[in-house]
Order: C-alpha cells, then sequence, then structure tokens
C-alpha cells in the first residue's frame, strides 16, 4: 500500500509516494531526478529506468526518483500531477521555459525534442518552467512507429 505525502510537511513543491513492495534492484542505483518505471523483476516489484524505448519500460513510468534510490532499498517518487520536478535532461543542457518535456530515448532522462523512431513511445511528462525545472503533465501518450 502506497504512502502518499501531501505537500505541507518538506517540499511544498510536489507530491511524493514510497510504494511499500517496490525496491530498487540488487547492483542498481538510481540517481535523483530522474524519470522511473515500476516493473516486475526476479524478486517482485521493481523501480527501473524508464525511457521512450518499447524495452525501456514507458509503459510503466510513474514518476522521478525524489533522492538517489540505492540497491535493495524503498524509494520516494515525484508522481503528483502538478508537482515540481528537477529533471535530467538528456544531452545535460538546459531546457526551454513554456516548452513540452518528453520522456527521452536515453532511459531516465527527459528532451524537448522529439525523435521519431520505430517502436518509440512519446510519452509528454510536463512543461518547462524555467532552464533546470518542469511541472510534472503525465496526460499525452501517443506510439509511433510500428
Amino acid at each position: 500500500m502506497p504512502i502518499v505525502r501531501l505537500p505541507g510537511g518538506g517540499s511544498q513543491d510536489a507530491i511524493t509516494v514510497t510504494l511499500r513492495d517496490v525496491h530498487v534492484p540488487d547492483g542498481v542505483t538510481i540517481p535523483a531526478g530522474t524519470a522511473v518505471a515500476v516493473t516486475t523483476g526476479d524478486s517482485g516489484l521493481e523501480f527501473a529506468l524508464c525511457g521512450a524505448g518499447q524495452n525501456d519500460h514507458p509503459h510503466g513510468f510513474a514518476g522521478f526518483a525524489l533522492r538517489t534510490g540505492n540497491p535493495n532499498s524503498l524509494m520516494t517518487i515525484i508522481t503528483g500531477r502538478g508537482s515540481k520536478v528537477t529533471p535530467v535532461v538528456e544531452g545535460g543542457g538546459p531546457m526551454t521555459p513554456d516548452t513540452d518535456v518528453w520522456l527521452a530515448i536515453t532511459p531516465g532522462e527527459v528532451t524537448q525534442t522529439l525523435t521519431y523512431e520505430d517502436e518509440q513511445v512519446a510519452l509528454r511528462v510536463g512543461r518547462a518552467i524555467s532552464t533546470t525545472e518542469m511541472i510534472l503533465l503525465t496526460d499525452a501518450r501517443i506510439v509511433l512507429g510500428g
């Protein structure tokens, strides 16, 4: 059962959740600000980096890592619509404010430039509000290619 933390204690900018039955897999570290999915692994439900490629769990997108997730641990993710997120941007560059942000082909990262490759999922994850921050808005999903 999830534990939801509403704004008011700590961050006033994000709605976060800690899923008690989902963990970071053994040997994996998930950096803060990366896009994550919930997947089924060898030992149950697990977090994985999420990308736009079909094999990178785009349909399981759950949110963004609030802090670095260490192996075999629970992890808190930013998941609430309207939450402020500082994502990891593909290529490390700045975002353009007032522009849509999409799940990137690089797992865990976001982009503002859509590419059209076969079997790629275009998932809008938000809208940039500055060169480093976005508002989480996951309401448009389009499968591209064949």
